[in-house]
């Protein structure tokens, strides 16, 4: 995906609109980990990584360490690339935090007739 980080933050925000949730977007500087919240029946903690490279463990850590994502019912950290095995594993050690890939978000944006070629 070719956008700039807000831009992405600004398309996970209008994704889970499209799921039925209310979002907002936290501030740019000291989001301590969390990009997007979004309300709904539940509370998630979003972090947005728009990267080349896959993410590794320390950022899922950094994540589930943030008091946004321990203030919520779930935290998902969504990426453009993907993920280390590493990364899988550590969040998989850990209730409640899910990760999204590129290849997902796609799938996802798809299913919610999200036009991709807004951010590609």
């Amino acid at each position: 995906m070719k956008v700039n980080p807000y831009e992405f933050e600004e398309l996970l925000s209008e994704l889970w609109e499209e799921m039925g949730y209310e979002t907002y977007r936290t501030a740019r500087s000291h989001d301590r980990g969390v990009d997007v919240v979004a309300e709904g029946g539940n509370k998630i903690a979003i972090q947005a990584k728009r990267h080349q490279g896959n993410i590794g463990s320390p950022k899922v850590r950094e994540m589930v360490g943030s008091p946004q994502v321990k203030n919520a019912d779930e935290g998902i950290l969504v990426t453009t690339s993907g993920f280390t095995k590493d990364a899988e594993q550590t969040a998989g050690e850990i209730e409640n935090v899910r990760l999204i890939d590129g290849d997902e978000l796609v799938d996802m944006l798809r299913e919610h007739q999200i036009p991709s070629h807004k951010y590609v």
